[in-house]
């Protein structure tokens, strides 16, 4: 953990020594510092812990102290996280309403007829154009464009 939090320092010291902004700098280093003081005192407690597993106490100052450790770093990544976040966009002008189109008006639907005695190259077509009107027919004609215009390609198809 404490080579872990060296590095934490490390990279902080990079970005104080990288940045022109003095208030960016004067935070990193305050945070930094207050990681370096707090990784020692979090290795004695690890070090007294390990030594005597049976103390509870020995335990809960290590926890405590690990915590420190841990808000100290968080410190850090907020610092540094709120440096780079780029500006939030500008807002855009409000939009006037869009009005809605209005649909075309209904055709009506004439239902396909296949005749019985249609045979060649024609009854696939006849056939495929009946499918279509029924499967549009479900789904009913409303102001729905879509519905529309698989009702007029069947009954084109159908000619």
């Amino acid at each position: 953990a404490a080579k872990r939090c060296r590095r934490v320092l490390d990279v902080a010291k990079g970005e104080a020594e990288n940045s022109t902004d003095p208030e960016y700098v004067q935070a990193v280093t305050q945070a930094s510092e207050e990681l370096a003081r707090s990784i020692k005192p979090m290795v004695n407690s690890c070090r007294d812990s390990a030594q005597d597993t049976s103390n509870t106490a020995n335990r809960q100052k290590f926890d405590s102290q690990a915590d420190r450790v841990n808000a100290a770093v968080s410190r850090i990544r907020k610092v540094v996280e709120d440096h780079h976040r780029p500006p939030p966009p500008p807002t855009p002008p409000p939009t006037p309403p869009v009005k809605a189109p209005t649909p075309p008006p209904e055709e009506a639907v004439d239902e396909i007829h296949v005749p019985r005695n249609l045979t060649g190259p024609s009854l696939p077509i006849m056939l495929a154009a009946r499918e279509l009107q029924e499967e549009a027919l479900k789904w009913g004609a409303g102001d729905n464009a879509l519905i529309q215009i698989a009702h007029r390609m069947a009954a084109r198809m159908a000619e």
